[in-house]
């Protein structure tokens, strides 16, 4: 008895096909794995600068703070400045209105 193979040669492109399909897809899944950690180093350095800045803040606004309470007359007498001689107060009219920079008579 002979034994016959039929070859399809259609089959043999799908092989190749396929294999270079899964390869590809291979590459892909890589270098999206190589994305991802690299964007999660980048977050965790930018994280830690965000705590560093937020804590530099917070020193600048209570020294902020502290500098606002202790300033009182003497020490602006001190810094340079000086009493007024006459008090001038700005009153609105209560016949103007402002709207958007522009003054309209009621």
């Amino acid at each position: 008895m002979q034994t016959k193979t039929i070859t399809l040669p259609q089959y043999k492109h799908m092989f190749w096909i396929l294999s270079a399909t899964a390869f590809l897809s291979l590459v892909v899944y890589v270098y999206a794995i190589n994305q991802t950690v690299r964007n999660i180093i980048v977050r965790q350095q930018i994280q830690a600068e965000l705590s560093t800045l937020t804590s530099h803040i917070g020193e600048m606004e209570f020294a902020y703070i502290s500098s606002q309470n202790s300033i009182d007359i003497t020490k602006a007498h001190q810094m340079g400045f000086k009493d007024v001689a006459t008090n001038i107060y700005i009153n609105r009219d209560a016949s103007v209105a402002f709207a958007d920079g522009i003054s309209i008579p009621r």
